[in-house]
């Protein structure tokens, strides 16, 4: 009770020095908060591009010429990207294949025979990606679909098919109608040849239900399924040969991007490399420069702020036993005399303690308002724990040394 009682009224009595020293407390917790802060920061921001800026990978040919020409059979390459059996799948997400055909002419919309333009059934799996492209391109895209469907509808193979709106005006067809298609695919590798050897494709013939209409799309592509569109194109190929035009897909969590290379080299080489291995003939781009170059340069910032960061936990010890031991050396003549009235030392490095104390919290929190308030930073308990720790144990050890000594010794000490 004669500690705290004690410790108050001298507070009171020279509040000016204890001010100063509650203001050395308030800006030296401001530093360390501001540190802390700033590596929070930094690591949300990185959590944000990890999380936000989409990384693509696509195949080509090995020079990385050929990326929509592929003719990459249903087979080994196709199912690295969306079979369980390859390790790689499990890193990717969008899934993006393409088969296109020529349209010959219409069966039973004869008025779209008429119209000067090449039409095409374009087979996929993503429809985002048709969207994104045309938003890239300054078109607008928005799909009015049957009932019951959505984007996924041409994940599995299906008879569905979406066409534009002015294809649908054209065609006097309304959504759910049914359109019938002669189709032709391009020779490939994959055509099929007579015993000339003379390419031998054919036109087949097709039927699709309109599950929904393109508003804003190009009147000449129709799109179905990519399992559909490969199925008609291989019999105008007159094989079994179902294949895709491209291979794409997007990173599905960045975090796991280094993984996913280290899968990929088992099947794919880099582009421009020669080294030809087992079934390894066609080349990865990984887009994941800007991605890249994101990272690093908030690495740096937190590998920097992380460096400099236990350098001001050590301030903060050193600057509790400057701060503590300037504003105590002085009432060596007071702690002198306490101890001759028979205060114990324990006694009065506790009334010194809970002046410094007293000093500490209070500056660290207005340290605290100051920064949640006026400088919107955000403080976690860690923290302050951290810093009080730290400026308490300094301001203990200069007490120690001024009180632990004899009354004699104290006396004459000039320090």
């Amino acid at each position: 009770m004669f500690s705290m009682s004690y410790a108050l009224k001298h507070i009171y009595r020279s509040f000016m020095k204890y001010f100063s020293m509650m203001s050395i407390v308030l800006a030296f917790i401001l530093l360390f908060c501001y540190f802390s802060n700033s590596i929070r920061i930094q690591e949300e921001k990185l959590d944000f591009v990890y999380k936000t800026i989409p990384i693509y990978v696509e195949v080509s040919d090995y020079r990385g010429n050929n990326r929509d020409n592929l003719a990459l059979p249903d087979g080994l390459y196709v199912e690295t990207f969306t079979s369980e059996k390859y390790e790689m799948s499990n890193y990717l997400k969008d899934i993006s294949l393409k088969r296109e055909l020529s349209v010959l002419y219409f069966g039973n919309a004869e008025n779209l025979n008429s119209i000067n333009e090449s039409f095409k059934m374009i087979g996929i799996t993503n429809l985002n990606n048709v969207k994104n492209s045309y938003v890239e391109r300054g078109f607008d895209f928005e799909i009015e679909f049957n009932e019951g469907l959505d984007y996924d509808i041409f994940k599995e193979s299906s008879n569905l098919c979406l066409v534009s709106e002015k294809l649908l005006i054209s065609a006097e067809k309304k959504i759910g109608d049914m359109i019938s298609i002669s189709l032709i695919t391009k020779a490939s590798i994959h055509s099929g040849k007579d015993e000339l050897g003379n390419i031998t494709i054919r036109p087949v013939d097709a039927k699709f239900e309109i599950a929904g209409v393109i508003k804003g799309g190009k009147i000449n592509e129709i799109y179905c399924s990519w399992g559909k569109a490969a199925e008609l194109g291989a019999l105008s190929d007159n094989c079994s040969t179902k294949y895709t035009d491209i291979l794409r897909a997007t990173i599905s969590d960045n975090y796991k991007l280094n993984e996913f290379k280290g899968k990929a080299k088992e099947h794919y080489v880099s582009v421009g490399e020669k080294m030809f291995t087992g079934t390894k003939f066609y080349a990865l781009t990984v887009y994941d420069d800007i991605f890249t170059k994101a990272v690093t340069q908030i690495q740096r910032n937190i590998q920097f702020l992380k460096a400099v960061y236990p350098l001001v936990v050590v301030f903060s010890f050193v600057i509790g036993y400057l701060v503590s031991y300037l504003f105590t050396r002085n009432r060596k003549k007071e702690v002198a005399v306490m101890r001759s009235l028979g205060i114990s030392r324990f006694k009065v490095f506790i009334t010194i303690m809970i002046e410094l104390t007293a000093v500490n919290v209070i500056g660290t929190l207005l340290g605290i308002i100051i920064c949640h308030y006026l400088f919107k930073i955000n403080v976690t308990i860690n923290e302050i724990a951290l810093f009080l720790l730290a400026n308490t144990l300094g301001a203990a050890l200069s007490t120690i040394k001024i009180s632990s000594g004899s009354v004699m010794a104290i006396m004459k000490d000039k320090e």
